[in-house]
């Protein structure tokens, strides 16, 4: 059931293969919690990995109250690789009306010093 933006969240799964993904939405790191996440992180074992991981916990908040997850439609930014953060910062500061033209312009003086504009 999606409302305003928000869909329950039933069932989640640690990065399952998109064949056994139990839907086509995906967790992408922002939460806000009870406080009965800190007992489910205490009763959750190393699972994938060999690391704890959240979503088990999440997983076990889901036996005692309802879980609810945002829908964004504009998309995200993955900054775990450094020209990903690189990449995400430009293009947020690109989208301020108070750093766009600052920041287009130092990206076009590197590329012409770069030989990529002309």
């Amino acid at each position: 059931m999606v409302h305003e933006g928000l869909v329950e969240v039933r069932r989640i799964v640690e990065k399952p293969p998109p064949d056994e993904a139990p839907s086509n939405l995906a967790v992408i790191g922002r939460y806000v919690f009870t406080p009965e996440i800190f007992g489910a992180i205490d009763s959750i074992t190393p699972g994938r990995g060999g690391e704890l991981q959240l979503t088990d916990a999440i997983s076990l908040l889901l036996d005692d109250q309802t879980v609810y997850g945002r829908v964004f439609e504009k998309g995200r930014f993955d900054i775990g690789q450094k020209v990903d953060f690189l990449r995400a910062n430009l293009e947020l500061a690109l989208e301020r009306p108070d750093l766009a033209d600052d920041v287009e312009a130092i990206i076009v003086d590197i590329a012409r010093r770069r030989g990529l504009l002309a």
